[in-house]
């Protein structure tokens, strides 16, 4: 069994049933916590959400039943294996358990090897589940997170700096002449490049950083707490990282460069107008002779300046 799903719930009314199916799981290396009702179970699950949930069936206020339903709806940080305990023997009932949400089901009394058996077959498929998961947030050659990952987390990212009035940026950045990486050296060449590009990106930025590929030879990362200029540094050191690898291909070797965009969230705009501002500087770049950072910024000095005639 996967070691890592060893979290388990267990909801009953009746301490005595609780406290014998934890001392059996305890015994086996799981780590049990305990609720008496269902409203105090998702109360916990709100605060630590664990592997599986163990929950009876008869309970007041918030039965079994319910409770499955409702733990179906909220979208949980991950799946969460439920298994109903019930004294009930007609298919009814069974029936209903597992059209609420439940995955499975056991029956009291207990056998303790039943219920151990039944964990191990949860395992299954909370270890399908993660990775299914996995792979669908991250990009399947460099490993790191994908545009549909992005997407999908940087709403919530500009929501909280901008309630806590934090800067936010944005670097957005593309392989120089990839394609002529591919045509002289190879595709497989072009994935090694990929990939140590991703790896560097990853070692260089944060923790609370977001790395992901956008798609291609484009990489895009999104800096919480960070401004415009603290980008553009970050940006460069890349850079010149980037430009000192150095790989081999059919005896000869050869060195990659980048060009990079930067641009930080202004008030009220949307994470999608601060991406089209990092792609819009990245482009400059591209067009300015490759291997360089711009900032947004500087492209609406630019302007400006033509503008009025400087």
């Amino acid at each position: 069994m996967a070691k890592q799903f060893r979290r388990v719930l267990v909801v009953d009314d009746c301490e005595v049933v609780t406290q014998r199916i934890s001392k059996t799981l305890r015994a086996e290396g799981y780590f049990v916590s305990t609720a008496h009702s269902g409203v105090e179970a998702l109360s916990q699950i709100e605060k630590s959400c664990p592997d599986y949930v163990i929950t009876d069936w008869e309970m007041p206020n918030i039965n079994g039943q319910m409770l499955c339903q409702i733990l179906r709806t909220k979208g949980l940080e991950k799946y969460v294996y439920l298994i109903i305990m019930t004294a009930h023997s007609e298919i009814r009932s069974l029936v209903d358990g597992l059209g609420a949400g439940a995955d499975d089901y056991i029956t009291k009394p207990i056998m303790q090897s039943e219920l151990l058996a039944r964990l191990k077959s949860g395992a299954r498929i909370l270890e399908l589940d993660r990775r299914l998961s996995f792979e669908a947030q991250h990009d399947p050659l460099t490993g790191i997170l994908n545009r549909r990952s992005l997407m999908s987390s940087i709403k919530s990212i500009v929501t909280a700096c901008a309630s806590r009035k934090l800067p936010m940026s944005c670097i957005m950045l593309d392989v120089d002449h990839f394609k002529s990486i591919n045509d002289t050296h190879g595709h497989q060449a072009g994935d090694e490049v990929l990939v140590h590009v991703a790896n560097r990106l990853e070692s260089r930025f944060r923790s609370t950083d977001i790395v992901c590929r956008y798609g291609g030879e484009e990489f895009i990362i999104v800096l919480p707490d960070c401004d415009e200029a603290g980008a553009a540094a970050c940006a460069d050191r890349c850079r010149t990282e980037i430009e000192q690898l150095e790989f081999a291909s059919g005896g000869s070797k050869f060195n990659v460069t980048a060009s990079f965009g930067c641009a930080e969230l202004r008030k009220n705009e949307a994470a999608v107008e601060l991406i089209d501002r990092a792609d819009k500087a990245l482009m400059t770049a591209k067009a300015e002779g490759k291997n360089v950072v711009v900032t947004s910024s500087e492209i609406e000095s630019h302007q400006e300046c033509g503008a009025i005639g400087v």
